[in-house]
């Protein structure tokens, strides 16, 4: 179970600190598993251990993190305060705050209407996540944080909802997203994701393609890429790193570890090779 192989690995880092999740799922046999973890990690005495993080820097990330929620919480009560004022000036009721509609249309552009929270967002996304590279870092890091607040309040305006109409590719594009204009997006990249979209590429609901991961008390960034006339079916789960070849196909709820070859069709959890991409499609 995922449970066992989560154990499993915690127990392995005492001799092998680098070992993965997916390393169990890649070589499931004893044997081969052994063989692999012999020949990815220096001896125990040559290893160093990183220093457990300071206190003070926990209480900092913790601070941030508070200040992050009272801005998400703060900007999603927005919606609903334009709602008392829209109410006051249809109704006319005494004592109530008060707005003009001069002011209450452009705030709804702005703030209310789905496609204007989705550039919010998107701009935000230029502005804090754009710099964002491949590598480690500390879960506790400005990075962690930064990533952590674009995904909160791309929830809180639910952005999400854009998935599978005209809006999703374009504000995908501002965002910074490399996504090919003939993509269909029935999954909206989250704005803290790490992935790149080919030509004619089918993603559907509910796909997890964020392109990081947290490991213990590291943040884990490698860059998804899917290329060309690649079809990724719901709730799948693409993990960071991995690379869709053209053409290939990843089936309902598959989990994949490793790279997909052009045209290769991959199932399962963990998910391997199946067989070759659209041989169960109708001949029209």
């Amino acid at each position: 179970t995922s449970l066992s192989a989560a154990r499993l690995v915690n127990a392995l880092r005492e001799r092998f600190p680098s070992v993965a999740i997916s390393d169990v799922y890649l070589h499931p046999e004893i044997g081969d598993l052994a063989f692999h973890l012999d020949s990815m990690t220096a001896p125990v005495a040559e290893v160093r251990v990183p220093r457990p993080l300071v206190n003070e820097r926990r209480r900092v990330s913790a601070a941030m993190h508070l200040l992050g929620l009272l801005i998400v919480l703060t900007v999603g009560a927005i919606p609903w305060l334009m709602g008392v004022f829209v109410y006051d000036n249809l109704v006319g009721e005494a004592g109530l705050p008060t707005m003009s509609w001069w002011a209450l249309i452009p705030l709804w552009v702005i703030v209310g209407s789905l496609p204007g929270r989705g550039l919010i967002v998107a701009g935000l996304r230029r502005l804090l996540v754009s710099d964002v590279t491949p590598g480690r870092y500390s879960r506790h890091s400005w990075l962690a944080w930064r990533l952590w607040f674009v995904d909160a309040l791309a929830g809180t305006f639910h952005v999400s909802h854009l998935a599978g109409t005209p809006w999703a590719g374009r504000v995908a594009r501002f965002a910074g997203f490399d996504v090919d204009p003939t993509a269909f997006l029935e999954t909206m990249p989250p704005p803290s994701a790490m992935v790149s979209v080919g030509a004619r590429v089918t993603i559907e609901q509910d796909v997890e393609l964020r392109g990081w991961t947290m490991e213990g008390a590291e943040l884990v960034i490698a860059p998804i890429v899917i290329e060309d006339d690649a079809r990724i079916a719901q709730r799948a789960m693409l993990s960071p790193g991995v690379r869709i070849g053209r053409g290939a196909e990843v089936e309902a709820a598959a989990v994949v570890v490793a790279s997909v070859g052009p045209c290769e069709r991959w199932s399962g959890a963990p998910a391997l090779r199946v067989g070759t991409a659209g041989e169960l499609w109708p001949d029209r």
